[in-house]
C-alpha cells in the first residue's frame, strides 16, 4: 500500500467533485447541515468553482490517497484580515468514508498547515458542524481549537428540513455538472 500527497491538477477534478459532494450529502441531514449547505458550503455548481481553485496562487488544492487513486482533497485559502494579516481557511477536508482513519486526512491537513505558513497566514482555521465529534476530534488533534460558536434559529414555520435541501442540491448538480 502506497499513500501520496500531492497538489491536485486538472483531471483530479471529477474524483474532487465527487468526493465533495458526499460530504455535502453526508452533513445536509445533520444538526446545521441544512444551513450550512446554503451558506458555508462549497456553492453550486461545484465544478466550476473547483476548477478555478486549482493552480490559484492563493488557493491550495491537494490530494491524497492509495495506490495512485484518489481518496481525499483538501481546499485552502488564505483570507484577509482587518490588520492585513491573513488566516488560512480550510474550506474542504474531505476523505472518502472507506479510507478514513489510515492518515489520509492527516496529511492533507499539515499539508494545509505548512502551504499556510509558506503563505505567511498568521493561523489557519476551518469548520466542524455540532455533533460531528469525529471531526472536532480531528481538528483538536492537530492543535485547533474553537474560536467562535454560530447560533441560528429559523424564522419560518416550516423549515425545509436536511433531506430536502440535499435532494434539491443533488437535482441541481445533476443539472450542471
Amino acid at each position: 500500500m502506497h499513500v501520496f500527497l500531492r497538489p491536485a491538477v486538472a483531471s483530479d477534478l471529477e474524483v474532487i467533485a465527487s468526493l465533495i459532494e458526499a460530504v455535502h450529502a453526508e452533513l445536509a441531514p445533520e444538526r446545521g447541515g441544512a444551513v450550512w449547505l446554503v451558506s458555508e458550503a462549497r456553492a453550486l455548481p461545484l465544478r466550476p468553482s473547483l476548477g478555478a481553485d486549482i493552480g490559484t496562487p492563493d488557493v491550495h488544492v491537494s490530494v491524497s490517497g492509495i495506490d495512485d487513486v484518489v481518496l481525499g482533497v483538501a481546499v485552502t485559502r488564505l483570507h484577509g484580515l482587518h490588520d492585513k494579516s491573513r488566516v488560512a481557511l480550510v474550506s474542504e477536508l474531505v476523505v472518502d468514508p472507506q479510507a478514513r482513519g489510515v492518515g489520509l486526512g492527516v496529511a492533507l491537513l499539515d499539508d494545509a498547515v505548512e502551504w499556510a505558513r509558506g503563505m505567511g497566514a498568521v493561523g489557519i482555521e476551518s469548520t466542524a458542524l455540532p455533533g460531528q465529534r469525529a471531526t472536532k476530534n480531528f481538528f483538536e488533534a492537530a492543535g485547533m481549537k474553537a474560536r467562535l460558536l454560530t447560533v441560528y434559529a429559523s424564522l419560518v414555520d416550516e423549515a425545509v428540513t436536511g433531506d430536502e435541501l440535499a435532494a434539491a442540491h443533488s437535482d441541481v448538480e445533476g443539472l450542471s455538472g
